[in-house]
């Protein structure tokens, strides 16, 4: 019961290198993965670098409190880029930490991290420990994926699932505290 079967044990890792070789060829069998491998020659990520550097440009002429809110989306449906002080870049900035820090400086940014930081701190009263990790697991990937876009951010349809998704942890987490608390207050 506690020894390890060597043979189960190499049979898994024998089966997880087929699979992930399987996968590699069958995504270079039927994808186009050129553009992993141009670098920065293509059109596509020059298009989001100058993005990038538009919304760099906002903040620094209102490092503060930003350019406000709904800056970027000033002549969103009449065309996909916008001129600013001679800077051409997409009505989106590719990038949620440019995007914030454009449109509500770096007060709104703080005030924003903190609320961040608190909710994540009240992450921990979560007991169980699936829903728990889960909960962090969901945060870390939004602030990964917030590198390379800010659509979870300011599309309506991905931040509805990514708010509710938070709500739904701190409201597991408020709930875990007060058993919790109910518990200790019964044991006294």
């Amino acid at each position: 019961m506690f020894v390890r079967n060597t043979t189960t044990s190499k049979f898994r890792k024998v089966f997880v290198v087929a699979i992930i070789m399987f996968a590699c060829i069958y995504g270079v069998n039927n994808f186009d993965l050129t553009r992993l491998f141009s670098g920065f020659q293509d059109a596509s990520v020059f298009t989001r670098f100058s993005a990038m550097n538009l919304g760099i440009h906002l903040f620094t002429r209102n490092p503060l409190i930003g350019t406000g809110l709904g800056r970027y989306f000033i002549r969103a449906y009449s065309n996909r880029e916008i001129y600013i002080d001679g800077i051409q870049g997409l009505i989106d900035p590719h990038n949620t930490y440019i995007f914030l820090l454009s449109e509500i400086g770096i007060i709104g940014f703080i005030i924003l991290s903190m609320i961040l930081i608190y909710t994540l701190r009240k992450f921990r009263y979560i007991s169980n420990p699936v829903f728990r990790k889960t909960a962090y697991l969901i945060i870390v990937v939004y602030l990964i994926g917030a590198i390379g876009g800010s659509q979870l951010l300011n599309e309506i349809s991905f931040s509805t699932i990514l708010w509710i998704y938070i709500s739904l942890c701190r409201a597991i987490s408020l709930r875990d505290l007060e058993i919790k608390r109910r518990k200790i207050s019964m044991d006294n």
